[in-house]
């Protein structure tokens, strides 16, 4: 029986090629610290727990969509805030995670953490620049001079080296947009498509309202786990949780991606026909909040209904090829939050216990970077 987590020690040997699996995904040690700190119930300003919420809100999504979570292990991992997270990681995720000390990757970590501008050169430059920034701002009461743009970087470089999907905290992972040496899954395609849908209706639910109702920021996967926690340590178990839900739609993105390597053509089309699909659903939600939703359909072996209290209208699954049943069902799921966490300060201040005042001054913060960090994305700039 294979293990849950799996530990790749220095004298290990290994082809990581070999072990890594499309659906794993490497995520940064700076994200655990951080995220480790939000659950640590330490006393910090609004303006770091912001950040820190952001992070853990990423490792949340990730532990949804990934099959495993790869990370790198060393001296310092049995540190707070590390401490706090790594466990609750190991006890509810599968994982690989590699020591640092590994003659795979210790070279590239030494060398990249050392001199970022060194070990990428040249052409590297613009990157280690703008990530730096990003970093500094992502983290603005850290010195500049501190090594989290540094890590990152390295984390980032080792991924290059082990082939394996990377996936950085998005508020510091702007300049891989013209770095990245690997594409967008298909999974990260279609969630982010669904997550422009939520801001769209989340903005025109607010001007129909006329007040400041729906975040416009709130990642999906991060406001359905948030909703069904009870105190910060719960948020790991129910994302774990959300993972088996989140089965068919990665095994279906899986089997799109593969697609596209023998036949371009044909996964542009697939593709483009599942975001008609969501559009289609998007443009069917209710706009009040006494909406139900249910999804049918006349064939009953593909007959489901989202587990909502909230949503009566029912969606025909008719309209769409068959294989993408079950992950539009969970796109929608996600879609939906929107009307089922509505102010993000509440709810964080009732998993949290923080005050609600010290709660809302941190959602504003994080509604501040996200909103910049569009405009920059939309804008096609970086971040000066």
């Amino acid at each position: 029986m294979e293990s849950r987590n799996l530990h790749i020690r220095p004298s290990d040997r290994v082809n990581l090629k070999e072990i890594l699996r499309p659906d794993d995904m490497l995520i940064s040690g700076g994200d655990i610290a951080f995220a480790g700190a939000a659950l640590s119930g330490w006393s910090f300003d609004s303006v770091k727990f912001a950040s820190y919420i952001s992070s853990l809100a990423h490792l949340i999504t990730r532990i949804v969509l990934s099959d495993r979570l790869v990370f790198l292990d060393g001296q310092g991992a049995e540190d707070p805030p590390t401490s706090f997270l790594q466990p609750l990681i190991e006890r509810h995720c599968k994982t690989v995670q590699i020591d640092d000390r590994h003659p795979l990757v210790s070279a590239v970590v030494d060398n990249a953490l050392k001199d970022p501008l060194e070990f990428f050169g040249e052409d590297g430059k613009e990157l280690v620049s703008q990530t730096n920034v990003c970093a500094n701002r992502y983290a603005s009461w850290r010195p500049p001079s501190s090594r989290l743009s540094a890590a990152f970087l390295a984390e980032y470089a080792v991924a290059g080296v082990i082939h394996a999907p990377f996936a950085p905290n998005p508020f510091i992972s702007q300049p891989l947009q013209v770095h990245a040496k690997r594409g967008r899954t298909s999974a990260e395609e279609l969630l982010q498509y669904v997550e422009d849908f939520r801001r769209e209706r989340s903005h025109a639910l607010n001007v129909h309202k006329k007040l400041d109702v729906y975040d416009l920021q709130v990642p999906a996967i991060f406001g359905a786990a948030l909703r069904d926690s009870k105190d910060p340590v719960d948020l790991i178990r129910v994302a774990a949780q959300m993972n088996a839900d989140a089965s068919a739609f990665r095994s279906w993105c899986r089997s799109l991606d593969a697609t596209e390597a023998m036949s371009p053509s044909k996964y542009d089309n697939r593709l483009e026909a599942a975001k008609q699909s969501l559009s289609r659903l998007a443009r069917r939600l209710g706009t009040t909040d006494t909406t139900r939703m249910e999804l049918s359909t006349s064939v009953s072996a593909f007959a489901f209904k989202l587990p909502s209290a909230l949503f009566a209208k029912v969606v025909n699954y008719l309209d769409v090829d068959i294989g993408f049943f079950r992950p539009r069902s969970y796109l929608l799921h996600l879609l939906s939050q929107v009307e089922l966490i509505k102010r993000l300060a509440p709810k964080l201040s009732e998993v949290f216990g923080h005050p609600d005042k010290y709660v809302k001054q941190a959602a504003n913060r994080l509604s501040q970077m996200a909103g910049e960090q569009q405009t920059m994305l939309e804008s096609g700039h970086t971040i000066d």
